[in-house]
């Protein structure tokens, strides 16, 4: 089955929606109505486990530093989730789950070359960069050494390349 442009956003949307509410109900800083007017996507799938990894290796340096085995919890909780940022372009893994010393990841970028064609706000390019940024932080997300793709079009229009399997970061 093959998806419309529409369509994939809608079901970002509603994955959005589902782990935002799950991580926290009271949480302003990264709502669905703040979240939804960027253009998050999924990445490739290559770049998807190259995130996912390494926000694995994030949750277990917390683990191994925080967890306290005779309380079974963390002395200081996971963040909600990892992002960084290259070019622009900013790559977000989201933390999920029952398991806190093994949550679920769901990998997001938000491609600066669609961002820019697709947002309609008052604010200008960089000030929206920097929203988002500040958003990701209020919201419980931390700055890690992840690995940002680049979108398809910026790959091929900057290198000539015409791949999925690339990532820079």
């Amino acid at each position: 089955m093959k998806l419309t442009k529409r369509q994939l956003r809608k079901i970002i949307k509603e994955e959005l929606e589902a782990v935002t509410l799950e991580a926290s109900s009271t949480e302003e800083a990264f709502s669905l109505e703040t979240a939804s007017e960027y253009a998050w996507d999924r990445p490739r799938r290559s770049s998807a486990k190259e995130m996912s990894t390494m926000a694995g290796r994030h949750v277990k340096k917390h683990a191994d530093k925080f967890w306290d085995p005779e309380r079974g919890a963390f002395l200081r909780p996971l963040p909600r989730g990892y992002y960084d940022s290259n070019n622009e372009n900013i790559a977000l893994v989201m933390l999920y789950g029952d398991d806190p010393k093994e949550p679920k990841y769901r990998p997001l970028v938000n491609y600066a070359d669609i961002r820019q064609k697709e947002y309609e706000g008052p604010l200008n390019y960089d000030a929206v960069t920097s929203k988002i940024m500040k958003m990701l932080e209020a919201a419980g997300f931390e700055r890690a050494g992840l690995p940002v793709p680049m979108s398809s079009q910026n790959l091929k229009s900057m290198y000539g390349i015409d791949t999925d399997d690339v990532t820079v970061g």
